[in-house]
Parts: C-alpha cells; sequence; structure tokens
C-alpha cells in the first residue's frame, strides 16, 4: 500500500476520494486485471489432473449420468424397479466409460454433462491455483492501476464520441438538404407573390415570412451542426493524445523507479501524474457534455423536418 499511504501521510486525498469517477472495488479490479488474476492451470497441469483416477471417474459419472437419465428417469420416478435400474446401470455404466476416455485433454465436457467433474476441477482450482491478495493488502493507486482505470473510463466515451460524430455527420447531410428545400420554397412564394393579384399576395407574404424563418433556421442549425462536429473532432483527438501521454509518463516513471533517482519523500512525480489522470478524467466529463449536446441537435433535427414537411403540406 506503499502509494495510497504516500498519499496519505502526505495530506492529499487519495484519487479515489476525490473523484467519484474511479471508486476502491474497480481500481481493485484493475489490479486483479493488471496481475493475471484469476490465474489458469498449465498446460501440464491440465493434462495431468485429466488423467488423474479420480478426476475420470467424475467424468465418466457425469456422462453416465446424462446417458441413462432421459430414458430411466421416467421409471425411477414411477417405480422402485425404475430407481433400482437407475442405481445399477450408472456405476457400471461409469466402469465402462472410464477406460474408453481419451488420454488427452480435451475442451471438456459441456452443458448439463459436468456436473462432478467441475465440482472437483473447481476444488483442485482452489487449492493449487495462488488466491489474490484482498484489497485492503495491495496498493489500488499505483501508477499502473491508475492508468488502466482511466483508459477503462475513457475507452467508452470515446466510442460515444465516434458514434456522435457520426451522427452530425448525417445530421449536417440531412440539415443541408432542409436547407435547399427552404430555399427552393422561398423561391417559389416570391416568384408568386411577383405575378399573383393583391389578395392572393398578401396571403403569399404571410407564407413568404415563415418560409424565411424555417430558411435562416436551418442555416442556423447547419452551422451550429458543423461547429459541434468539429468540437467533438478536436475532443476526440485531445482524449486520444492524453491517453497516449498518461501512458508515456507513466512508462518513464517506471523507468526513473527503476533507477532510483527519486527518494520515497520526494512525491512529485506521482502528484504530477495523479493531476493528469484529474485533467483526464475532466475531459471526459465535458466529453459527454458534448455527446448530450449532439443528441439534443438530432432531437431538434427531427422535430424541423416535421415543421418543413407540415409547412409545405399546408
Amino acid at each position: 500500500m506503499g502509494g495510497q499511504k504516500a498519499l496519505l501521510a502526505s495530506g492529499r486525498r487519495p484519487l479515489a476520494d476525490r473523484l467519484e469517477s474511479f471508486q476502491p472495488e474497480e481500481l481493485y479490479a484493475v489490479w486483479l486485471e493488471l496481475n493475471g488474476f484469476p490465474k489458469s492451470p498449465s498446460a501440464s497441469h491440465r493434462e495431468q489432473f485429466w488423467n488423474s483416477r479420480g478426476h475420470r471417474i467424475a467424468v465418466a459419472l457425469d456422462l453416465s449420468v446424462y446417458f441413462w437419465a432421459t430414458p430411466v428417469l421416467v421409471c425411477a420416478l414411477s417405480s422402485l424397479q425404475g430407481a433400482a435400474l437407475m442405481l445399477l446401470a450408472v456405476p457400471l455404466t461409469m466402469l465402462a466409460v472410464e477406460p474408453r476416455l481419451p488420454r488427452v485433454h480435451p475442451y471438456g465436457v459441456a452443458g448439463p454433462t459436468s456436473f462432478w467433474s467441475d465440482r472437483r476441477r473447481n476444488r483442485d482450482n482452489r487449492m493449487n491455483l495462488p488466491i489474490p491478495p484482498p484489497m485492503a493488502e495491495v496498493d489500488l493507486y499505483a501508477l499502473p492501476v491508475m492508468e488502466r482505470a482511466a483508459e477503462h473510463l475513457v475507452a467508452p466515451t470515446m466510442a460515444e464520441l465516434d458514434q456522435a460524430i457520426q451522427g452530425l455527420v448525417l445530421q449536417g447531410i440531412e440539415t443541408s438538404r432542409q436547407l435547399g428545400e427552404a430555399k427552393e420554397l422561398v423561391r417559389g412564394i416570391e416568384y408568386e407573390i411577383r405575378r399573383s393579384d393583391t389578395d392572393w399576395q398578401t396571403i403569399l407574404k404571410g407564407k413568404a415570412v415563415e418560409a424565411e424563418r424555417l430558411l435562416q433556421a436551418a442555416q442556423d442549425r447547419l452551422g451550429h451542426v458543423d461547429s459541434l462536429r468539429k468540437r467533438l473532432e478536436t475532443r476526440r483527438a485531445q482524449l486520444a493524445e492524453s491517453v497516449e501521454r498518461l501512458h508515456n509518463r507513466r512508462v518513464i516513471l517506471d523507468k526513473l523507479a527503476q533507477l532510483q533517482t527519486s527518494t520515497p519523500e520526494d512525491q512529485s512525480e506521482s502528484e504530477a501524474f495523479e493531476t493528469l489522470v484529474a485533467q483526464l478524467l475532466d475531459d471526459v466529463g465535458e466529453a459527454q457534455k458534448n455527446v448530450q449536446e449532439a443528441q439534443n441537435i438530432a432531437t431538434a433535427g427531427l422535430m424541423a423536418r416535421e415543421e418543413l414537411n407540415s409547412f409545405v403540406g399546408n
């Protein structure tokens, strides 16, 4: 817990206390991931365990029960003779199946046939595989842990940004189409005003004002869509750059630690790294606001299309 103790000793709150984005349970899950938990048994151990007498009998028992369960189950439930047949047939089948099992470890007995063999395998894993230390005994605020946790937090936002940018591209195409329709509508009304009688001109002038409003709204919306798309593209590039910078900074700090160029009392490097993580998470929050803004624009675009269609229909 060196990193966490150093943070507490310096009077600064750990990152998980300052930013709700990081919770100890999430950091512990990241620590387990970085340290290869849960561990998998080696190929040689799997072969040895598969060929152990007890496990082969368990597999044979699973296969035998599965083989006899369907045809005999009805009889077993309806009569004592059926139950006796079940108790006799399963052990005999198990003894016949076990010597015929392959010596090479297969992918596994799947589905409903793996009850006993799974229990033995799980018990063997508990007895032979290393158990991870409890959360209280690991350094949740080590640089690699914070880096990977930040990457996990950024990844969904990056995907949302990609989706929002693509949506804004399509929204720009649709808004340009609406703008063209509005321009054509305005030109048509102006043409009719010039060649119509006075009464009809009065009616058309009211329509012209509404058409001009729709035209201006489409122009403003197109400019907003284009501006927001550029902002989202810039935001995404900044996030990607921040993630890369975070990784490079962590690699440099690891090398400095290996060279022992800093003392335990000197926390300036880890403080700078923590600040970099905090800035990255702040950028994620701003990016999520941009994504919400893009969703609002999409909703406004649908309403504008309905309004234009309604005006043309009238």
